[in-house]
């Protein structure tokens, strides 16, 4: 009888997506979540619903079928497919059934965490296999999932200003991710950053982000749009060379500006040093980088600038509060919004790339 009673049982879940149509995922996604330390939660999502299986001791009860843990990691697989690529359907459950050694299942309350979790559809369309590797247990996917979260969040912001920030967490969440994950030494903003535009820059990582590039500036002029005094400021602390750093020029800044298109770095000689005092000394290294500025893979590397560098400062201005909330002007809304627009597309190429190769 002893025996008997250490025997194992297997417990199915099956949880019922309100779906009028299968959701187009490319296979179905499996991963595994520790509830207990023997026997994991074995999860399978396919077009229609959400299986969950595990062994337990006949013991175990029917009321921790639905533990806290399990409907906390269901809460973010929901928030996840709701940020999922063609997802036109409002994320939710219609119905949860459970059976034990495959005898005939039995409905299941759905818990009150999970039927309130998601109202409306909203996210970013990341791939399926962003999704699938964000459920995974490491670093690469616990950025992905956060990223994945910002996401959504940025999808109900209010202002431009606001979506901006919180898309920029998504991207913070990435350019951290890859940094540990490619083992760089990177530890500051400013160096995971340089790394990331010199990613983008010599590999095939963007793909949707060239092609929105192209949508921005087919109607607005790419020269006008940029604030070249700012990209080229103090507070531009990857592109700004200090005339005090005459004699101690370090070679990373001139591994970015040479990241820069020829065109971009004379609208920043140009446009952005012009003739002020302060910028006597960048204006005349960008002047000496020209002859061997590249001109290949030009949208690729305004996408990295306008990303890596200048919606970096609008998004740290913003968060320090170093000029005053743009209520009223349009111009930098229009603004923010059209970046937002770009970072958006990026966040999910780069998702993309590194659940690719992580």
């Amino acid at each position: 009888m002893a025996e008997l009673g250490k025997r194992k049982q297997r417990v199915q879940i099956e949880i019922v997506l309100p779906f009028e149509h299968p959701i187009g995922l490319s296979k179905p996604i499996h991963f595994e979540k520790a509830i207990s330390k023997t026997n994991p939660d074995i999860v399978t999502i396919n077009d229609r619903a959400v299986v969950i299986s595990f062994e337990r001791v006949r013991s175990y009860s029917k009321a921790k079928y639905l533990c806290k843990t399990r409907v906390g990691y269901l809460r973010w697989l929901l928030l996840s497919l709701a940020c999922m690529e063609g997802m036109e359907q409002s994320v939710g459950i219609a119905a949860v059934s459970c059976s034990v050694d495959r005898k005939d299942a039995i409905e299941l309350e759905v818990p009150h965490e999970l039927s309130d979790a998601l109202s409306t559809f909203s996210g970013a369309g990341y791939p399926d296999r962003v999704v699938g590797r964000s459920l995974q247990n490491d670093a690469v996917a616990k950025s992905l999932h956060i990223a994945i979260s910002y996401s959504w969040a940025a999808s109900g912001a209010g202002y431009p200003e606001e979506r901006l920030k919180l898309l920029w967490g998504a991207f913070n969440a990435l350019y951290r991710g890859y940094a540990g994950a490619a083992d760089s030494g990177a530890t500051r903003d400013i160096q995971m950053l340089n790394k990331v535009n010199q990613l983008f820059i010599e590999h095939d990582v963007l793909s949707r982000s060239l092609i929105k590039f192209d949508d921005i500036f087919d109607d607005i002029s790419y020269e006008d749009f940029v604030g070249w005094k700012l990209l080229t400021a103090a507070r531009s602390s990857a592109l700004h060379i200090a005339n005090k750093d005459k004699k101690k020029v370090k070679p990373y800044q001139l591994d970015n500006l040479r990241c820069i298109d020829r065109q971009s770095l004379i609208y920043m000689r140009d446009r952005g040093c012009a003739d002020y005092p302060s910028k006597s000394f960048l204006k005349t290294k960008i002047t000496e980088l020209l002859p061997e500025a590249g001109t290949d893979r030009l949208r690729t590397r305004r996408v990295a600038l306008l990303v890596c560098r200048y919606a970096y400062i609008l998004r740290c201005d913003g968060v320090h509060a170093n000029r005053e909330y743009p209520v009223f002007n349009s111009n930098a809304m229009l603004k923010k919004r059209l970046l937002g627009d770009l970072l958006e597309t990026v966040i999910v190429d780069f998702a993309t790339w590194l659940a690719m190769n992580y």
